[in-house]
């Protein structure tokens, strides 16, 4: 059950927030989330193995609500994409501390893919300066 409603998380989010930030720009925030979402477990959880791709997707939730909430998405659908996502987020959480679920792994990654989502909006280039510059790029190609 964990398993479907992380790849069920992973194509939801997937479709909200590669087409903003791009394929490149998606995939370092996937891994740096994974891996801060595993460093956060270590942390925590000294003396246990944990093995999953929590952290990773939660950063992608993390960046989703970022962008949302940072203007990065636009206003429209604002109020929907925050129904949807957050209590998904708050219900996972919940969920973790009945215990068997790496919490840490979820936060961590959260958290991160929040931060890269607010550094990666800052440092991409409004739409207008791409039109205005004769580039042929859409924003989603950039890396």
């Amino acid at each position: 059950m964990h398993l479907i409603f992380n790849i069920y998380a992973l194509v939801l989010a997937s479709i909200f927030i590669e087409p903003v930030i791009g394929t490149v720009r998606y995939a370092i925030l996937y891994f740096v989330s994974g891996i801060a979402g595993s460093i956060a477990s270590i942390m925590w959880y000294e003396n246990t193995v944990s093995v999953g791709a929590s952290g990773a997707i939660f950063g992608l939730f993390g960046a989703v609500l970022a962008a949302v909430l940072s203007g990065a998405m636009g206003k429209d659908g604002k109020r929907l994409i925050l129904l949807f996502f957050g209590p998904y987020v708050v219900i996972n959480l919940l969920m973790g501390l009945a215990g068997g679920i790496d919490n840490a792994a979820h936060i961590g990654g959260l958290v991160t893919g929040a931060v890269v989502a607010l550094i990666i909006h800052q440092t991409m280039k409004p739409a207008s300066d791409e039109n205005s510059s004769g580039g042929d790029l859409h924003p989603q190609e950039r890396p």
